[in-house]
């Protein structure tokens, strides 16, 4: 049996395209991912933080046409993204989706 839910026995695996990388410390997931796009990480980065009150996580995209161009992609990949977590918390818990880009 495991005695805290919050430290996983695996880590997390990823479906082919996106690349899991764990936070630490006190760096938000945004934060991190804004900084690994500026060293050039792979598209596909996904960043995330358990806690027990909070999953937080960020995605690296690196679309090919300018923003104004794949924004409505943006808002779907978000949207499926929160579909996702939704179906892996309890019926009552709050998935929202934060825009800060």
């Amino acid at each position: 049996m495991i005695d805290n839910i919050f430290e996983a026995p695996m880590p997390a695996t990823f479906p082919p395209l996106f690349t899991g990388d764990p936070l630490s410390g006190t760096t938000g997931p945004f934060a991190k991912a804004c900084a690994q796009a500026l060293i050039g990480c792979d598209a596909g980065l996904l960043i995330h933080g358990i806690t027990p009150d909070k999953i937080r996580a960020a995605i690296v995209f690196s679309p090919e046409r300018p923003p104004e161009k794949v924004m409505t992609a943006m808002i779907a990949c978000a949207v499926g993204f929160q579909n996702v977590m939704s179906a892996l918390a309890a019926p009552e818990v709050a998935v929202p989706v934060g825009w800060q880009g």
